[in-house]
């Protein structure tokens, strides 16, 4: 399970890499490391092949994450001067080995105070009175007679050739060291030449005749000069008490680098004994070794090799390397620590897909939920903890955060996935219609959506479609006397839950409209009732000339009814119908009058929900608002809930369509359509079902009125498009603002 969480998020070059390398195909592991991203473990293979162009390309980008400027076209020598100006000794080393420049080499490696490494340099560039010396510094003292008697082969080879008085003063002064050191290793001095380098000690005393530790540590050079590491090793292992560096120096140089590394250990010497135990692959206790050093990325390195992966994973996280260590928490398991590594990166996605793969939906949660919807990861996020908010039945919640997420004009796919979820909250909820139409959404959005089209099929079966309920209309005749005051005089309109009447108030002597509502059976008649109400108490709030004006209410034997001012006119809609095009002049005042009273409306706080041209009613003095039975004051949600739509599809605005929260900028989204509909003769985003009509509003651009109307001038078509941003931060900020708009339009 872990393994393959790992492949998806990281992907399978390292893996590769490492099993060519096990595998011995240096060249391919190098390739697929360098893929990976791991440039140290390519610089170091690319060392290996003797590949120069790859070693100063991985070498630089392990040091700098790319190639520096002016290191482009640098040859192994030129990168490694530039590297050790640069103050990286250590990696300038490893380039001028490859380079093969010796004395280079060597004086960097004496600034790293590594003498045997320098005399081996000195070694291979031929300056062997060099190399002596500092192997006699490091302690080598075997090694230090070899040189001598390289270099005394080489000038004898000169003179062989003819007399040369330079290169016998040389000769001489060489043997003379050489007789030395053979002095301090209890050797007689020999004749030149008497000591090859394949040939066991003349004169040596046997280990029974050595009394004192200085004459078994000088057989034991002795030994090892010869080449003879069993004897060496059998001295060694026969004397206690001998000097643990001594005994260290001379289990590396007989090529035991883990009793090397053992005896640094006990000398506290961490970093050798590390080094040593990487030699003899003892990578665990490598790993040890250089974590008790505090080289936390050396250990890290080691326990991966070891396949102690949590342990490598807790010291790249200590290094502040939380990317690797997360891929080898992972690697071995680890989801928690992987998680957390994840975390401590940054990247909260991964760490809570990790979280929810190891059962933790609390850790997933916690991290997502820190995500902000400024945040460009906050779409994902939500989507990621909706399915765990429904899991913990937090539904307001999930809710909120998704409605934030619709709010932020996201499209596509990342759209359909917000609705989907919107859905599966709705539904659980109980609210299936509701849901039902989310879900559609969300296939209109992603036609191979299989999970939310599933969920269209299973809920349409299941989603009743309410007859109409019979009521009677309560259709009354001309001269019938209402609440025996109202006497009506005739009917202006009538619908499925009652009608609209002319009357005479007979107290007042007044000519008033009176609206009605018959009570019939079940929700519908009970929601026609509660609109009705809220009309009431939101007009009577209202004291605006372009909002009617509302004066009393009752009820009557079957239904209530409003009694309100009388406007003689006709409806917008009609208006718009009859008259094709409306005269800019004529639409400009229809639009201003309409702002104004909108405007009122939000000062209180009351917003429409519902402006369309069969709520407006005008004649040649004066335009009204009507209907605010679906109105919204304040935070009062009646009639609504989180999540659910209210208003009419042609109109409503996209965060209306959302279930979202809305302010007067939404009336102000349905003015804009209103006013399209005024210069266009039809709206903007039409269809033949809710879905379609929908995603228009959410989706699609505004149709260019150019094409449609040549007549308008630029400020009416950005007026236009401005009202209709689907974003409503991005409108008008008032309806004030839109009056003093439209003033300005040419007519």
């Amino acid at each position: 399970m872990a393994k393959t969480l790992f492949s998806n998020l990281f992907g399978d070059p390292r893996s590769r890499a490492e099993t060519a390398e096990k595998e011995g195909r240096k060249a391919e592991a190098l390739r697929l490391y360098a893929k990976s991203g791991d440039h140290r473990q390519a610089a170091k293979l690319a060392i290996d092949l003797r590949n120069v162009p790859a070693a100063v390309e991985h070498t630089l980008r392990t040091l700098f994450g790319r190639i520096p400027e002016g290191y482009e076209a640098l040859d192994a020598r030129q990168a490694a001067e530039l590297l050790a100006k640069s103050g990286k000794a250590k990696d300038a080393l490893t380039l001028f080995d490859l380079a093969e420049d010796w004395q280079q080499a060597a004086e960097v490696a004496l600034k790293l105070q590594q003498p045997s490494r320098a005399a081996h340099y000195f070694e291979r560039g031929k300056s062997y009175d060099q190399a002596a010396l500092f192997y006699q510094r490091a302690g080598q003292t075997a090694d230090a007679l070899r040189v001598f008697e390289l270099e005394a082969a080489r000038l004898r080879e000169i003179l062989r050739r003819g007399p040369d008085p330079a290169a016998a003063g040389v000769l001489q002064k060489v043997e003379r060291q050489r007789d030395e050191l053979l002095g301090r290793m209890g050797r007689p001095a020999g004749a030149p030449g008497d000591l090859p380098r394949d040939a066991a000690p003349s004169a040596a005393p046997t280990p029974r005749a050595l009394q004192s530790d200085g004459d078994v540590r000088a057989q034991i050079e002795a030994f090892l000069a010869s080449g003879d590491k069993d004897k060496a090793l059998r001295l060694l292992e026969g004397r206690r008490g001998l000097d643990r560096r001594f005994k260290a120096d001379a289990f590396r140089r007989m090529g035991r680098p883990v009793e090397a590394a053992e005896m640094y250990v006990s000398l506290g010497s961490m970093r050798e004994a590390a080094e040593l135990f990487e030699k003899g692959r003892d990578w665990s206790r490598a790993a040890t070794a250089w974590e008790t050093a505090r080289d936390l990325l050396r250990a890290g390195e080691a326990f991966e090799r070891a396949e102690r992966f949590s342990d490598a994973g807790r010291c790249f996280l200590a290094a502040a390397k939380p990317e690797a260590a997360a891929r080898l928490y992972l690697r071995g398991g680890d989801l928690l620590g992987g998680g957390a590594a994840l975390e401590q990166a940054g990247r909260r996605l991964d760490a809570a897909k990790i979280y929810t793969q190891a059962n933790d939906d609390s850790r997933a949660a916690r991290v997502l939920r820190a995500i902000q919807p400024e945040d460009p990861d906050y779409l994902a996020a939500t989507h990621q903890l909706a399915p765990i908010l429904l899991k913990q039945r937090a539904f307001d919640e999930a809710l909120a955060r998704l409605q934030t997420q619709a709010a932020s004009g996201t499209s596509g796919h990342a759209s359909a996935e917000t609705f989907y979820w919107q859905g599966r909250v709705l539904e659980a909820l109980g609210s299936q219609s509701e849901a039902l139409a989310r879900y559609r959404l969300a296939v209109a959005l992603k036609p191979d959506y299989a999970e939310a089209a599933l969920k269209v099929r299973t809920l349409a079966d299941k989603v009743p479609v309410r007859p109409p309920v019979p009521v009677t209309t309560g259709e009354w005749p001309a001269g019938h006397r209402l609440a025996n005051r109202y006497e009506i005089l005739g009917t202006l309109g009538k619908g499925g839950m009652g009608c609209v009447y002319r009357a005479r108030d007979t107290a007042l002597g007044e000519v008033v409209a009176i609206k009605t509502v018959m009570r019939g059976q079940g929700e519908s008649s009970n929601e026609h009732e509660e609109r009705l109400l809220r009309e009431i108490q939101i007009c009577r709030k209202i004291d605006h000339p372009n909002v009617v004006r509302v004066f009393d209410f009752g009820r009557f034997p079957g239904g209530l009814f409003l009694t309100m001012e009388l406007i003689e006119g006709q409806g917008l809609d009609v208006l718009m119908r009859d008259v094709d095009p409306l005269p800019l002049e004529q639409v400009r005042r229809i639009l201003s009058e309409i702002a104004a009273g909108l405007g009122e409306a939000h000062k209180l706080q009351i917003i429409h929900r519902d402006l369309k041209p069969s709520n407006v009613i005008l004649n040649d003095k004066r335009l009204k608002i009507l209907d605010f039975g679906v109105a919204k004051i304040g935070d009062d949600v009646r009639l609504t809930q989180t999540g659910f739509a209210v208003g009419s599809p042609l109109y409503m605005s996209p965060e209306q369509l959302q279930g979202l929260g809305i302010d007067g900028r939404s009336d102000l989204y349905a003015l804009g359509i209103l006013g399209f509909a005024l210069l266009a003769g039809y709206e903007p985003f039409h269809g033949e079902t809710f879905t379609t009509i929908a995603m228009g509003h959410l989706q699609s651009p505004v149709p260019d009125l150019h094409r449609i109307r040549t007549d308008l001038s630029h400020p009416w078509v950005a007026l236009i498009e401005n009202l209709l941003e689907k974003r409503a931060e991005d409108r008008p900020a008032d309806a004030m603002a839109v009056i003093d708009l439209l003033a300005t339009m040419p007519v």
